[in-house]
């Protein structure tokens, strides 16, 4: 087992001994140091007092995806209104390719924030933040450190699933809002709702402006997350609340007169049984919007992997880092 190809494998050698030998190989892989990416560097004259500080916001919304791009059965697809308005003026969108399906959300969410594509990981791809801790440098506000004093992950779940509490602050955050940080907050269905979310990162988005402090977000949201019992009806109403919140943000960023990033995408398709199956594609849509003087005006579609994202989603801030100074 050379490649971590279940699918081939088990039919080969069984169940057992494809699991013994993957974890043989994890084993033997999870020591392995992948390339770092390179340092942030700091143009002159980011010190001075009295410059716009840069705001970026990062935003994984939980099962999002445009049901146009795959079969519903029995009902029609909605639109979604602030997406197709955002793309339309998005520097950068298009389709986010991933390996899972109605699951496997830190895998998305670990090439978004370490930027290491899942061939370079091997058999540690299946859970990469077991074997992470040598790659926290690698991470978006490891990265953004020297230039942004403030970075947030905001997440309204309990923060010990994936280890996410110890892992966040190791990998740059400075500030991490879980569960207990939305006690009283509106619930839609069994989870936080979209809305609540959108609000905290509008307070957030704020409170930066008003300070003219640096601000790196990085927000995973929960509302859309299965089962649903209402079958495809209480997804696609869970959908439109995510469109609404990036509605709310972009809105927000736009009218806060300051270098800023918005990056908005979904973690992975839905699985909705006999409603949405795992056949054919698994994209989702994502966007990378730049606000402020100066800002490019190029509207490029192009496709990309979680990985190559996270290297958008950093020169973009870089960008915005310039625009400060410019």
């Amino acid at each position: 087992m050379p490649v971590p190809d279940c699918d081939r494998a088990i039919p080969v050698h069984g169940f057992l001994a494809t699991t013994a030998m993957s974890w043989l190989q994890w084993e033997h892989q999870r020591r392995n140091i992948l390339p770092s990416h390179p340092p942030l560097e700091l143009k002159r004259g980011y010190d001075a007092p009295r410059i716009k500080r840069p705001i970026v916001v990062v935003v994984q919304c939980e099962s999002f995806a445009d049901p146009e791009n795959f079969g519903i059965i029995g009902t029609a697809a909605p639109r979604l209104p602030n997406l197709e308005r955002t793309c339309r003026t998005a520097q950068q969108h298009g389709r986010l390719y991933m390996s899972g399906f109605g699951a496997y959300t830190m895998r998305t969410e670990y090439g978004v924030l370490f930027g290491h594509d899942e061939d370079a990981l091997g058999f540690r791809r299946f859970d990469p933040y077991l074997s992470v801790q040598s790659q926290y440098r690698d991470a978006l506000p490891s990265r953004l450190s020297r230039a942004f004093d403030r970075r947030i992950f905001v997440h309204p779940h309990d923060l010990r699933f994936y280890g996410r509490d110890r892992l966040m602050p190791a990998a740059g955050f400075n500030e991490v809002l879980g569960d207990d940080a939305f006690t009283g907050a509106q619930i839609c269905g069994p989870h936080i709702s979209d809305h609540e979310l959108g609000q905290r990162l509008t307070h957030l988005i704020g409170e930066a402006v008003q300070r003219n402090e640096s601000t790196f977000i990085f927000a995973v949201s929960i509302e859309n997350h299965g089962p649903w019992p209402e079958g495809i009806s209480g997804y696609l109403e869970h959908l439109m609340h995510g469109d609404a919140m990036l509605g709310t943000i972009h809105g927000c960023l736009e009218q806060s007169g300051h270098p800023a990033v918005l990056a908005f995408y979904g973690d992975h398709r839905p699985a909705i049984p006999d409603a949405v199956t795992p056949n054919g594609e698994r994209h989702t849509p994502y966007l990378v919007c730049e606000f402020g003087s100066h800002a490019l005006l190029s509207n490029a579609e192009r496709d990309m992997t979680p990985a190559a994202l996270h290297h958008a989603i950093f020169e973009a801030a870089l960008r915005a880092i310039d625009r400060t100074i410019s």
